[in-house]
């Protein structure tokens, strides 16, 4: 048996975020899906499940686990200072190219100058010039320095346009690494990140782009404190050493 691990489907995910991809792309997807040899480990079990639908995948020939995140290394230096006051730090980790929908959700925060907005990621040079007292880029870091900086926030955030196919159907990698860092996350109603999260009651917020400035103004840091407590019965359950104990391979 050949297991292949399933992060992204190249072609929907290209299509929802306007990337150019070759159609050859849609024939490659049909052609593998359709191996009998094949066993698939997805990312996301709704990618799984859509792989069923529209390439005729056999649904007992997948399985799913989830991306996971290291377990924090309390021992790594900070290496930036992140700003401690009273207002509630919201952490974006990823890309931050323009093209992203990333200054939309940006300045939903610049009205909400009860928040503090932290983004960490490569190419986001170009925030630092809007020069917003509440939002501070920080630039690229390794892993292990990410998760540290993230533990000092507290809460995620995952802005991804609900109605799109692939945001729908995908697990952000940063759920879990948002979760390894102690946080609970801010979220719109994304179907596959609903479905994992769901599990555990009180460590994540859905709520429709829309809705961000009046849950931004409402949400107070006793608050997020609560939910920060329930992070902590359960983020073990998104570490890589737990989820891939799960898999399960037939030799």
């Amino acid at each position: 048996m050949l297991y292949i691990e399933v992060n992204d489907l190249i072609y929907e995910q290209s299509v929802d975020l306007g990337i150019d991809v070759s159609p050859l792309a849609i024939i490659y997807q049909e052609f593998i899906f359709n191996q009998p040899n094949l066993h698939f480990i997805f990312a996301s079990q709704l990618m799984g499940e859509y792989a069923v639908e529209k390439y005729g995948l056999k649904a007992d020939s997948f399985q799913t686990i989830i991306n996971g995140a290291p377990e924090i290394d309390l021992s790594t230096q900070c290496p930036i200072e992140i700003i401690d006051d009273n207002k509630v730090k919201y952490i974006y980790a990823g890309t931050l190219n323009a093209g992203r929908e990333i200054k939309q959700f940006i300045e939903i925060f610049v009205e909400n100058k009860n928040t503090t907005l932290i983004l960490i990621g490569t190419e986001g040079e170009w925030i630092s010039d809007l020069k917003y007292d509440n939002i501070h880029y920080l630039g690229g870091f390794p892993e292990k320095e990410a998760l540290i900086i993230a533990s000092k926030c507290d809460v995620g955030i995952i802005p991804y346009n609900e109605e799109k196919l692939y945001y729908n159907i995908c697990y952000p990698t940063k759920n879990s690494f948002y979760v390894a860092a102690g946080l609970p996350i801010l979220c719109t109603p994304l179907q596959e990140t609903m479905r994992v999260f769901n599990q555990y009651p009180q460590i994540a917020f859905f709520e429709k782009i829309v809705n961000w400035s009046t849950f931004l103004k409402t949400t107070t840091k006793e608050d997020i404190l609560i939910a920060k407590e329930s992070v902590k019965n359960v983020k073990d359950k998104f570490f890589w050493k737990t989820l891939l104990n799960k898999m399960n391979l037939n030799s």
